[in-house]
């Protein structure tokens, strides 16, 4: 059973202490963990714990073959009820840039399915975007929109890259978000490469179903976005 006076712990506040306040900045290298267990008199196991907790919590990178260094602070971002990536970001002095990844027709899982009252076929329209902040991937969001959408959903949201602006186009006037669950994991091949991260870099997930704000029964919009640890700090 683990203590709060196990010797890891007290390392993990000494380097998280000197991360927050400054001492250590944004881009600094950190020890290895052979350098960590040797100036600290901590095994192997330990020293990974402390920098394993300290990267969990967006603290600090690993980057394959460039070792442990002190991430830049996240962006805190409100996934409320009203969810606006770009406006959110943009109020907060960031630059927003939006690339397509994939689209065309999305098969729901039978958990989604089963949550929204749809079936799992037809498959329905979807788009992968990633989201970048000042030139930083920091979210991959695949936006499913449900059958009773046209085509011309998809030919909105490249044209604006904007969901709130392709579902006006098509007569939802606004939409808010009724569902949205959190789970962490580790990313994919893929996703670790469009993100640029390690794939051993955890990830957030958050999925979401969207109502029509004039018909709270009408699902307009469903989505998984895929978040780097490091990028942006989720609120609820």
């Amino acid at each position: 059973m683990q203590t709060a006076n196990e010797p890891w712990r007290a390392v993990y506040r000494d380097l998280r202490k000197d991360i927050d306040e400054g001492a250590l900045r944004p881009g600094d290298a950190l020890p290895t963990i052979a350098a960590l267990s040797a100036r600290t008199g901590l095994n192997a196991y330990a020293a990974r714990r402390v920098m394993e907790r300290l990267r969990d919590e967006g603290r600090v990178l690993s980057r394959q073959g460039r070792g442990f260094q002190v991430a830049a602070p996240r962006v805190p971002y409100r996934v409320g009820q009203r969810p606006r990536f770009t406006s959110a970001m943009t109020a907060q002095g960031f630059a927003v840039s939006t690339d397509f990844v994939a689209a065309g027709r999305w098969r729901l899982s039978d958990a989604m399915a089963r949550r929204i009252g749809a079936p799992r076929r037809p498959a329905h329209l979807s788009a992968q975007m990633l989201r970048r902040l000042d030139g930083k991937p920091v979210a991959l969001t695949r936006v499913i929109f449900p059958p009773n959408h046209t085509e011309g959903v998809l030919d909105a949201l490249f044209a604006t890259k904007s969901v709130t602006e392709a579902l006006r186009a098509v007569g939802v006037a606004d939409f808010e978000r009724t569902h949205t669950e959190v789970s962490g994991r580790l990313p994919t091949a893929s996703e670790a490469q469009t993100l640029d991260i390690a794939r051993s870099d955890p990830v957030i997930v958050t999925t979401g179903i969207s109502v029509d704000t004039n018909a709270p029964k009408t699902v307009v919009e469903l989505n998984e976005t895929i978040w780097r640890v490091d990028g942006v700090r989720l609120t609820f």
